[in-house]
């Protein structure tokens, strides 16, 4: 089922909860309601994701959670978006094309079948804004060095905002997650902010930074 949320809605409304449908597309045709500021989609049918007009500019928190998505690649940015939940869907890869928004907090990928993870970004900027406090990959299928890659990104991160939890795991057993002050091996070249990435059950060897 095609679901259209740009008809009849009142342009002052703030959140706009349509979880445990049937909706099978997200597609609106008219700009969302101006005043839009958190959507819930999850727990749906949902295949794909896009929209032919830009999101309000306040838009703040996107839902998209146990659906049936493949990827996520928006034709529009989301520049004050804050939370982004993706969780539980069937992607195998995170390449959006859309810079990730500079002031993002949470991002939840995890329990997909993720073997990329490779946002986009400007000239030596890094993909992953210095707000970002929850980073969530864990239960995908990454390997180690795709995991990799996601510390380089990490520790290229500069002012960063001390975040709370980075979970890296895949299906292989492979266990990496940042808890302050406790782990089996630690990366000293993460921006100074104390972090320490446990890494458990791993039968590779783990890089240096």
């Amino acid at each position: 089922t095609s679901f259209d949320p740009t008809i009849d809605l009142p342009s002052t409304i703030q959140t706009l909860d349509l979880s445990y449908n049937s909706i099978s597309e997200f597609i609106p045709t008219l700009p969302l309601p101006a005043g839009l500021q958190n959507l819930y989609l999850n727990n749906n049918s949902i295949t794909g994701f896009t929209s032919l007009s830009p999101f309000p500019s306040n838009f703040q928190s996107l839902y998209l959670n146990n659906n049936k998505l493949k990827d996520f690649d928006p034709s529009f940015p989301f520049p004050s978006l804050i939370t982004l939940n993706l969780s539980n869907n069937l992607m195998t890869g995170f390449t959006p094309t859309q810079i990730l928004p500079s002031g993002l907090f949470t991002l939840d990928l995890s329990n997909n079948t993720i073997t990329v993870f490779s946002p986009s970004y400007l000239g030596t900027q890094t993909p992953i804004p210095n707000t970002l406090n929850g980073l969530y990959l864990n239960n995908n299928s990454l390997n180690t060095s795709s995991i990799d890659n996601v510390l380089i990104y990490l520790n290229n991160i500069s002012n960063w905002v001390s975040p709370d939890t980075i979970s890296l795991f895949s299906q292989s057993g492979c266990f990496y997650n940042h808890v302050d002050g406790y782990g089996y091996t630690s990366y000293t070249g993460l921006t100074g902010q104390g972090w320490t990435v446990i890494v458990d059950d791993c039968p590779v060897s783990t890089p240096n930074y």
